[in-house]
């Protein structure tokens, strides 16, 4: 609906009239229509009226959401080695700072901008907003007698739009006051404050453009982001959970066990079917444990082939699976990764001790793995309650169910998916399948003589052969 007011002698609308008339004085109202000061808004009648719409939880969503993209920028400020070591840095002493002026310039906007720590905003007719309230310049009526643009260029979302920037002024200030200091006084690396230095105005450009938009789609993009960005972190938490340790100098495994219950292990021995139906002894049960690979089967002669041969018909990797001789439980354990000897699983070469190289296994407790993941989860659960809360008034959920739900999938989507998909990215495991030791030695010198061959091909003999042809073409 259009309209013509007095004082204000041009169309205007009802969704985008927002120039208004301030009230002079307690009982006096302007004629000349203008912009409305900052914390007012213009009504119907086209009067600058106080915003008293107390915020939504939505509003209070959205504050936060630009909190937490804020601590994820941050991390920005970290070496990228440690944020993929560790999925996140939260430790240091520029964390600890980075931490304080966060919270200390959320509350200080908080505090400027609250009345009694209730938030009040503006609204339009409806109570709500539209994406045209963040980009009012855009909407500047024509005077139709003077033909010239009326500047009513305000802040019609009060203060959902100038408290972030108030919150990005205060980031500043708070890293002078705090930052600066510590970094003079207590010699300090100049890189991460340097990094926030450059960054804030960068991001407060940003917003100011995009405001708007981020305001009707953060739900989405913040759930989104930092559900795929928690994968990665998933991903950084299973490599830390099993920390690997080389010891330097190779353990000695014992060939022919004296005690009885490895004796009957291996006069039982652990038998497979190969191809044919046959009964195949896996020859390290001689040593007391049992191996398998991840990749599939061959033959692993061990350090005596060359990095070409190994590549082509090697194991990749040896992982300990099953230990039931004490000789052997002495010096490995179940998980230990091995480098397999080229007598390990051959009854031709049998020697009573022999030396592998191994890489232990050591566990890490899951509640020092998780402080990396929990702002992916907060991010996860703002996004989600927000997409609650913006629902259509036809579909509507008890308060019980849709806190519950938020709760619940925030925390575990992103565990439950990625253990479902995490057959997809770990190589599958496949038994030993062990050859006839016959069949072994036959390659072992096939792979020497092999080796022997090659021995004197060197790059300058290769040289030698093709240095005609490359001159001939």
């Amino acid at each position: 609906m259009q309209n013509t007011l007095p004082g204000c002698n041009f169309v205007l609308t009802d969704y985008l009239h927002y120039c208004g008339r301030i009230h002079c004085n307690t009982t006096t109202i302007s004629n000349a229509c203008q912009a409305c000061p900052s914390g007012t808004r213009a009504d119907k009648t086209s009067i600058c009226k106080p915003c008293e719409s107390p915020a939504t939880v939505y509003d209070y969503l959205y504050l936060a959401s630009i909190l937490l993209c804020m601590f994820e920028i941050y991390q920005h400020q970290f070496p990228k080695s440690k944020r993929q070591k560790y999925g996140a840095v939260l430790t240091g002493p520029h964390f600890g700072l980075s931490c304080l002026e966060l919270t200390l310039s959320t509350l200080s906007s908080v505090f400027y901008y609250s009345s009694n720590l209730q938030l009040y905003t503006c609204k339009n007719t409806q109570n709500t907003l539209n994406l045209s309230d963040f980009y009012t310049m855009f909407f500047d009526p024509v005077d139709p007698e003077t033909k010239s643009y009326i500047n009513c260029t305000t802040e019609a979302v009060y203060p959902l739009y100038s408290i972030v920037l108030v919150f990005l002024a205060n980031c500043l200030l708070w890293l002078l006051v705090l930052r600066l200091p510590a970094v003079v006084m207590f010699n300090l690396s100049t890189r991460p404050m340097i990094f926030v230095l450059k960054i804030l105005p960068l991001a407060a450009f940003v917003f100011s453009i995009s405001a708007g938009l981020f305001y009707f789609t953060f739900p989405y993009l913040i759930l989104f982001f930092f559900m795929f960005y928690s994968y990665s972190k998933l991903a950084i938490m299973r490599n830390l959970m099993t920390i690997k340790v080389n010891p330097t100098k190779p353990v000695k495994l014992k060939f022919g066990i004296s005690d009885e219950v490895s004796k009957s292990e291996i006069l039982k021995g652990v038998r497979k079917i190969n191809e044919k139906g046959e009964e195949v002894k896996i020859q390290a049960s001689s040593y007391g444990f049992e191996v398998k690979s991840y990749g599939k089967s061959s033959l692993y002669p061990g350090r005596n082939l060359s990095p070409k041969a190994k590549k082509k018909w090697l194991y990749p990797k040896l992982i300990v699976t099953r230990i039931w001789c004490s000789e052997a439980k002495k010096v490995l354990n179940v998980g230990d990764m091995i480098e397999p000897h080229q007598y390990l699983f051959d009854d031709l070469h049998q020697k009573e001790n022999i030396q592998v190289y191994i890489e232990k296994s050591k566990k890490t407790s899951v509640f020092k793995l998780w402080p990396p993941l929990i702002h992916c989860q907060i991010g996860i659960t703002i996004g989600l309650a927000a997409i609650f809360q913006n629902l259509p008034k036809n579909i509507e959920f008890p308060s019980l169910v849709k806190f519950t739900a938020t709760i619940f999938i925030g925390l575990f989507v992103t565990p439950v998916c990625y253990f479902l998909l995490h057959s997809f990215a770990s190589p599958e495991v496949w038994d030993l399948n062990f050859e006839n030791p016959k069949q072994l030695a036959d390659k072992l010198v096939e792979a020497e003589a092999r080796k022997d061959r090659y021995a004197d091909f060197s790059d300058d003999l290769w040289w030698k052969v093709c240095k005609p042809i490359v001159d001939r073409f």
